[in-house]
């Protein structure tokens, strides 16, 4: 089984590069640099009792001094033998050797943004930690994600936490808003959550969106046999959309002129295609008339004919015997007539019922989805989700210091929270 120092390094390095992988860490940049990691250490159920905060100053100049802002106590360089003097707020200088400066000092753990809220039950009895070890039975751990950041203060931090579950004491393991994977003989959880990115998007206020869930928390179900957990180690990093290209907000503008346009046009359709449906009808009821009066013609020719056919016309002649050609050939060209009546009728019923299912379609579709697109995207809510967005983005790019931070250095920060083990 694994020791607790490399379950440590496995699970903080697991963290950052998955959180590095899903473009969540700033890039590295070719200018003054201030790069902080925020080390907290919490009890097993969250609460805090130590923070500390580990700085890396890199890319400035040579020969010059190296001007800080921080607000954290007792700091001491942990890299090297460059000083630093204390200055008016806030401010410290170091001296430039002309390499990186690491250093670390303690933070006040009461300004920390984030937390993490750590609950357990046994047999569906909730339980302090320190009874849980020892103790056998259906267990359930709960990681209730803490953002503090509010309004439009608010920033997008996103939550991942790794705890190791060895075989020996965990079995039937399921998890909510995470994920399994074993190593040797240790399933390995994963949680994540954003905490508040629900609200900060307004998805509630909108059809569409509303039922739009993003985890808040991260939850584990199992079969323990002698309770005991090791750690559980949380990363938390801001910059989920401080680096993603939102467009031109004004473009949506834009964007709800186009849906008036689809609206418009789509409403025109529609009633062109019912014009066209209501006279094809009127002229179907017209054709059918008219191919009803064809057949009565057919049937009375038929009729003149075969009357005509058994008289003798042979005392008028030459007249006699054209009149009966005449009949037959009326007889014959009434039978055509009809008959090309019917197909022409047959036909256009279902040149109608196309026109008619056409327009019958049309109007559904404009219903259903047209003026549905309209409504869950009127300009008002599309407008509301993008101002929200990019409200959400420009405080993510904005936070990037937790200590305090020069102007014209970029900077990064990331924190982790590490849960004391419970044994027993």
């Amino acid at each position: 089984m694994w020791n607790k120092k490399w379950k440590k390094c496995f699970a903080y390095l697991l963290c950052v590069c998955v959180l590095s992988c899903t473009g969540l860490q700033a890039r590295a940049a070719e200018e003054p640099k201030k790069e902080e990691a925020v080390n907290i250490k919490a009890d097993a159920s969250g609460k805090v009792y130590r923070a500390t905060s580990e700085i890396t100053l890199s890319g400035f100049a040579e020969g010059k001094e190296i001007k800080d802002i921080s607000t954290l106590e007792d700091i001491r360089n942990i890299s090297g033998d460059e000083e630093f003097t204390s200055g008016a707020g806030d401010s410290i200088t170091w001296e430039n050797h002309g390499t990186d400066i690491r250093y670390k000092g303690d933070a006040d753990a009461g300004e920390l943004p984030v937390g993490v809220k750590i609950t357990y039950y046994l047999d569906g009895k909730k339980t302090v930690p320190e009874q849980m070890a020892g103790k056998s039975g259906e267990v359930r751990i709960r990681f209730e994600y803490e953002n503090k950041t509010k309004g439009d203060d608010y920033v997008p931090f996103v939550f991942l936490t790794a705890v190791f579950l060895p075989e020996d004491v965990f079995t039937r393991i399921e998890v909510e808003n995470g994920s399994l994977a074993r190593i040797d003989d240790i399933e390995m959880v994963t949680g994540f959550g954003a905490p508040g990115l629900r609200d900060a998007l307004q998805l509630e206020s909108h059809d569409r969106t509303s039922d739009l869930e993003i985890p808040e928390y991260f939850e584990i179900t199992a079969r323990a046999e002698n309770f005991s957990l090791d750690f559980t180690a949380t990363v938390v990093t801001r910059g989920l959309l401080a680096d993603r290209d939102l467009g031109d907000p004004d473009e949506t503008k834009e964007s709800t002129e186009d849906l008036d346009d689809l609206e418009e046009a789509s409403q025109t359709l529609v009633d062109a295609l019912k014009t066209l449906s209501d006279g094809s009808g009127t002229f179907r009821e017209s054709l059918r008339q008219y191919t009803d009066g064809a057949a009565a013609l057919a049937e009375g020719a038929a009729g003149l004919d075969a009357i005509l056919s058994q008289m003798d016309f042979s005392a008028y002649g030459e007249a006699g015997l054209q009149l009966k050609g005449l009949s037959a050939q009326l007889s014959q060209g009434a039978k055509s007539f009809a008959e090309n009546g019917k197909q022409l009728t047959e036909g256009y019923d279902r040149l109608h019922k196309g026109i008619r299912d056409t327009a019958d379609g049309m109007r559904k579709f404009h219903n259903e989805a047209i003026l549905e697109l309209r409504k869950s995207l009127s300009p008002e809510g599309l407008q509301d989700i993008t101002d929200a967005l990019h409200a959400v983005q420009d405080a993510d790019r904005a936070y990037d210091s937790f200590s305090g931070k020069p102007d014209g250095v970029t900077g990064s920060v990331r924190f982790l929270i590490e849960t004391d083990a419970i044994k027993p």
